[in-house]
């Protein structure tokens, strides 16, 4: 993902995009492309700069992102993209950049959305935001650096009294640790709380899935709809922030509750590719 600065000849971009009755619908009413000309130079080509332009990994513009200073301990941070890049993860990888140039910045962020737009209060519960208030009509989530929460939530298939490090296996470094990672909602435990498996279920099988929130993407394996989950509400005290959303302890904890979860309550929240929609309905009817 690529946060540039706006220019004159990025007019038509942002016309399309704030002339949009969908992506507008929780902002404004839709721009004429005069107001929109108004605002490229108020708030984009302005000093200070209010909005940046966002591209993809290719360069192509997909939308614009929000970051300014809010008040003097904090800055205002946000996104608003091309209905056509919904869906994408872009909101989520837009927040973890705009995390990282507040700390950089050393101030705290703030999120404000209107109180029907539930993607954007759920990104920022994802990333730790904490709810604030409502101030002018709109819902306020502030996040506080280096503000660890007295509970986190770690899912798992399996049932213990002691929850131990494990290896992880993930894309980098930060999700490949020895330990036991954890979140700070019960939403985001939930995938990894349900009992995806290998298939076939033995040495040289094979299990994908991808979380976004409550919702899982199984790629390749299964999970019995009859089966079960656990959900652990554990003590912050020995765990360590080591990106936007996931805390890691290296050592043993007693959980302070167990949550035992039904698939049956959750099938709603996987979506299946066709192989895995063939292997549900060879091993489970489905």
């Amino acid at each position: 993902m690529i946060i540039r600065e706006f220019k004159e000849s990025d007019l038509m971009y942002l016309y399309g995009t704030l002339s949009d009755p969908q992506v507008m619908e929780y902002i404004e009413p839709i721009y004429t492309l005069d107001k929109t000309r108004d605002f490229l130079h108020s708030a984009a080509l302005s000093n200070p700069q209010l909005i940046y332009a966002a591209e993809d990994d290719d360069g192509n513009y997909i939308g614009y992102v929000i970051y300014h200073e809010y008040d003097d301990d904090s800055v205002e941070l946000g996104w608003l993209l091309n209905r056509i890049e919904w869906g994408k993860g872009y909101a989520s990888e837009l927040t973890k950049l705009l995390i990282e140039r507040a700390k950089q910045d050393g101030k705290d962020a703030v999120i404000e959305c209107d109180p029907m737009q539930l993607v954007s209060k759920h990104i920022a519960e994802k990333f730790g935001f904490k709810y604030q208030g409502n101030l002018d009509g709109c819902d306020v989530y502030k996040l506080t650096m280096n503000d660890k929460p007295k509970f986190l939530y770690h899912g798992s298939k399996y049932c213990f009294d002691i929850v131990k490090p494990s290896q992880a296996h993930g894309n980098c470094e930060e999700d490949s640790k020895l330990g036991i990672y954890a979140v700070a909602t019960k939403e985001e435990a939930i995938p990894f709380a349900l009992p995806f498996r290998w298939y076939p279920d033995e040495p040289g099988g094979k299990l994908l899935f991808n979380t976004e929130g409550k919702n899982s993407y199984l790629e390749y394996g299964s999970i019995d709809p009859n089966g079960k989950g656990y959900i652990y509400v554990l003590p912050a005290d020995t765990f360590e922030l080591v990106n936007e959303w996931e805390w890691v302890s290296s050592v043993e904890v007693k959980p302070i509750e167990r949550i035992e979860i039904s698939v049956k309550d959750y099938m709603n929240t996987i979506t299946f590719s066709e192989e895995a929609k063939k292997i549900q309905k060879e091993l489970y009817g489905l």
